[in-house]
């Protein structure tokens, strides 16, 4: 990974710190516990009308919905 990458990637992991820490679900996890959610979220985007998920059918993942 070259210097460029680490810089983007720190941005992108204070970003994320910020985004999750602002969710009142997650208001009384410790800084630590956010950062080890952060370490495994990936940022995903969809279309317009994209399913992302289906109603009753059982959930492997958690989403965070940041706009749309």
């Amino acid at each position: 990974m070259n210097i460029f990458s680490k810089r983007l990637q720190i941005v992108k992991d204070d970003t994320l710190l910020s985004v999750v820490r602002d969710i009142p679900f997650f208001g009384e996890l410790t800084r630590r516990e956010i950062r080890e959610i952060v370490d495994v979220l990936q940022i995903q985007s969809f279309e317009p009308k994209e399913e992302v998920f289906t109603q009753g059918q059982p959930g492997l993942s958690m989403f965070i919905v940041t706009s749309g």
